[in-house]
Parts: structure tokens; C-alpha cells; sequence
């Protein structure tokens, strides 16, 4: 049940990337990839049977849409997703810092094949600048604003019960 669940996420973060992309965008060039943001976050905490699979479908949805060449953001994402396995057991998963490094190393990877695919086209170096340091800047931002108002929301819960069973 558990499982269905994370699937549903994925899916919707599919959905809110690729629909509602100038939302999650800053001036069309730079980026949050909220898709990261989760592969990473499941690959720290989640068997690789489920997110590996997950992650695969996930690029094919995302190459459909994009109109990539099919299977590019299937190996990417599995790509990330196995780096993240191979390193989970030498870091403290729990720590918060430690879960921005990991996402930020997933969306400079992600973004550092990204540009070194399209740079021969485009020849820009705006492209290496927004790709490279603002991208991930920007997605380990909105990820420590989320993660701020989880913990800000939890503390609530949880004063919000204490007071409520003394009553």
C-alpha cells in the first residue's frame, strides 16, 4: 500500500513538472526539478527494486513529453538513482545537510549531461551559468523551504495534540 502511494507522488511530481513548468521556473532558463528532489529523496530512503523501476518509467513518461530521444531521462534518472545506492551507507541519511549535498549532486549531474548535450547547439554560456549554478541553487532552495515548512508543520501537530489530549 505503501508503495502505491510513493508511485502517486512520483506520478504527480511528473505531472506538476512537466504541466506547470513556468510555475517551477525562474525567467524560463532556470529550473526546480522537483523530480530530482524526489529521486534523490527516495534513493536515500527507499529498496532499489521499487525506485529503480519507478525511476525508469518515470524518464520514458518524461521523454514522451519532452520529445527527447527515448530512454534519456530512463538512464539518467537510473543513473542518479544507483550513485545514490552506492553512496547511502557511508552517509547519515538523517541529517538535513546531507540530503541537500545528495540533491544537489543529483540535479548538477542531471544538469552537467543536460548541458553538455545541448552546449554544441546553442553555444551559449548563459546556458552553462543558468544549468549548472543556478538550476541546482535553486532546487536545493525550494527543497530547504519545504523541508522547513514540514518541520515547522510537525512541531504544530504536535503541540497543537499535546494540548488538545490534556484538555
Amino acid at each position: 500500500m505503501i508503495y502505491i502511494l510513493w508511485s502517486l507522488v512520483v506520478l504527480f511530481s511528473i505531472f506538476v513538472s512537466v504541466i506547470y513548468p513556468p510555475i517551477f521556473s525562474i525567467g524560463s532558463f532556470v529550473h526546480i526539478d522537483i523530480l530530482l528532489v524526489i529521486l534523490s529523496l527516495f534513493s536515500l530512503y527507499l529498496s532499489p527494486f521499487f525506485t529503480l523501476p519507478i525511476f525508469f518509467l518515470a524518464g520514458l513518461i518524461f521523454d514522451s513529453f519532452y520529445m527527447t530521444p527515448l530512454g534519456y531521462h530512463s538512464i539518467v534518472f537510473m543513473s542518479i538513482s544507483y550513485i545514490i545506492f552506492i553512496i547511502k551507507g557511508y552517509i547519515f541519511k538523517e541529517k538535513f545537510l546531507f540530503q541537500i549535498l545528495v540533491i544537489s549532486m543529483s540535479v548538477f549531474f542531471y544538469r552537467l549531461i543536460e548541458t553538455v548535450i545541448y552546449f554544441p547547439k546553442t553555444k551559449s554560456f548563459s546556458l552553462i551559468f543558468f544549468n549548472l549554478i543556478l538550476s541546482p541553487l535553486s532546487t536545493v532552495l525550494f527543497y530547504s523551504l519545504i523541508y522547513v515548512l514540514v518541520r515547522i508543520l510537525k512541531k504544530a501537530m504536535n503541540q497543537y495534540g499535546k494540548t488538545k489530549q490534556v484538555s
